[in-house]
């Protein structure tokens, strides 16, 4: 199981990247989806599993940390910078000269890649709780691996990288959960740190769907069909734990 759902995960990535060159139309309901599945697994399995884990004030200052974490790696490698009209406008200094655009896409996908390496570690964590929190953390990630791709590709793209060069964080990008449930998938650990590992990459997930995937799909005219989309992908989660359990 853990391998298919690595594979799925890696695959995923690619697959968005590639469908980005080409097709967007729909982007905006698969960034819904993949947030209400973050949530759903951030709530429904993640947090609850870490509770049991190791104190439930540790877990929480983890979960903050995990979502503070990634609220500053993303600032500080301007993944967002010159996204959309608004952003150009507020960062012009950030987005003058083609030199200086290109390393900007260049840190943008680097880091990208890096979280997705944290998914792949919360993959392998999940599975060494149990089969169920894995496999609920690997549909999370293969859900939003799949927006991952698209974000790399657009923020390559976006800031004048070559087609050879955006292909090729692309495929550091779909490879990098692999390189991270490699890592963690043997890995002894206690279960009170376990606990905290789990907290934090709940509130990773949490960042990503309220702060990354949520906006993005609004930037769409489809209010209501964007808002039932994303409670199909946490319905999806609850309904997957409680068929399981």
């Amino acid at each position: 199981m853990e391998t298919i759902i690595i594979a799925l995960a890696v695959l995923a990535t690619a697959a968005g990247g590639m469908l980005a060159l080409r097709f967007t139309k729909y982007m905006h309901h698969f960034n819904a989806f993949a947030a209400g599945i973050l949530l759903g697994a951030a709530f429904f399995e993640i947090i609850p599993e870490a509770v049991e884990l190791g104190d439930a004030h540790t877990v929480s200052g983890a979960v903050i940390v995990g979502f503070l974490a990634f609220y500053a790696m993303q600032r500080f490698t301007i993944i967002h910078s010159c996204h959309g009209e608004h952003d150009r406008h507020a960062h012009d200094h950030e987005c003058s000269g083609t030199g200086h655009t290109h390393n900007i896409g260049i840190i943008g996908a680097a880091g990208l890649a890096a979280h997705r390496f944290l998914d792949g570690a919360a993959i392998g964590f999940g599975f060494a709780v149990n089969p169920l929190l894995g496999l609920a953390i690997g549909i999370a990630v293969i859900a939003h691996g799949f927006g991952d791709g698209v974000s790399t590709v657009a923020i390559m793209l976006r800031h004048k990288n070559s087609k050879n060069r955006t292909m090729t964080l692309l495929a550091v990008s779909a490879v990098a959960p692999l390189v991270g449930a490699l890592l963690t998938l043997n890995m002894s650990i206690s279960q009170s740190l376990l606990g905290m590992l789990l907290g934090f990459f709940a509130g990773v997930f949490i960042y990503l769907s309220t702060s990354d995937l949520l906006p993005e799909a609004h930037h769409s005219t489809h209010r209501y069909s964007v808002f039932f989309t994303t409670i199909a992908g946490a319905a999806l989660i609850f309904i997957v734990s409680k068929l399981i359990h």
